[in-house]
């Protein structure tokens, strides 16, 4: 997506959709595990669906944890809660499931944070597979994620899918090679039809003056500055300012992925001065 404008200023406020016609709120729930409020950290065993909307899997171990302790010294990306995998140094090959409605068609971004807690004693990743299958079981997306390798949260990881049926699955399963004395953490799950990132412009992730997924570009990027005296959402939006006659500024983002055969909506919302 490129715009260029010469001899003006024009804003870009906020990427208020990228997405397929006829949206409708995705019924996914309790997405940052505050659900229900632990009183401490909870071991719970395949099978269980104490935690809304989830229901856990496979072996190994899966912890449902409040707040910061010891063994995770940091907070969680979102609430007070989240999930911990193959903690007390056992087996991965644990898993956390949701099911949830779709409308055959559409396609959707899901989003999710993985930490790591504990140095480890031994050699090996931590790492996760999220996927997402229909009613049938058939494998529509599937991404492969890593934690961090110091003790902490990473950033944000994301994929997108596209719905064949009326119910899709979201599954995290534990690929670790590295168990003793270091766990896997979940948080911050989220499903979403607005599949372009950052659309709000407010993050930057690397602090280098850019919002990410947006570069500069033009005959002279001077032009192009990320503004915070127009803005429609948040605090920010992309702006070309420039007197020239000749030259230009210009912002382009980022590519990202699309599902074949489907029909998508661009909306933002612009300024000229």
């Amino acid at each position: 997506m490129k715009m260029h404008t010469p001899s003006r200023a024009f804003f870009l406020c906020g990427i208020l959709g990228a997405a397929v016609v006829a949206i409708v709120a995705a019924p996914f729930q309790n997405g940052s595990f505050e659900v229900p409020v632990r009183a401490a950290n909870t071991a719970l065993p395949s099978g269980d669906g104490s935690i809304v909307g989830w229901i856990t899997g496979g072996t190994g171990s899966v912890s449902h944890n409040r707040g910061q302790n010891i063994d995770t010294p940091f907070a969680p990306p979102e609430g007070m809660q989240f999930i911990t995998f193959n903690s007390g140094d056992q087996i991965p090959g644990s898993s956390l499931s949701q099911t949830f409605n779709t409308v055959r068609g559409q396609s959707y971004r899901v989003r999710f944070f993985l930490g790591r807690a504990g140095a480890g004693s031994l050699p090996g990743d931590m790492r996760m597979t999220a996927e997402v299958r229909d009613v049938s079981g058939t494998l529509l997306a599937a991404t492969n994620a890593s934690a961090p390798a110091t003790n902490s949260w990473g950033h944000s990881t994301s994929f997108i899918f596209k719905a064949a049926s009326s119910n899709s699955t979201l599954t995290f399963l534990d690929t670790s090679t590295a168990t003793v004395g270091v766990d896997l953490l979940l948080d911050h799950v989220s499903l979403d039809s607005n599949l372009w990132p950052n659309p709000k412009l407010e993050q930057d992730t690397n602090s280098d003056g850019i919002p990410d997924f947006w570069n500069k570009a033009g005959t002279d990027p001077a032009f192009d500055v990320w503004d915070t005296n127009y803005f429609t959402s948040g605090s920010h939006s992309l702006a070309a300012t420039d007197a020239s006659q000749t030259g230009y500024g210009e912002w382009y983002s980022d590519r990202f992925p699309v599902a074949s055969g489907g029909r998508y909506i661009l909306s933002f919302k612009r300024r000229y001065n």
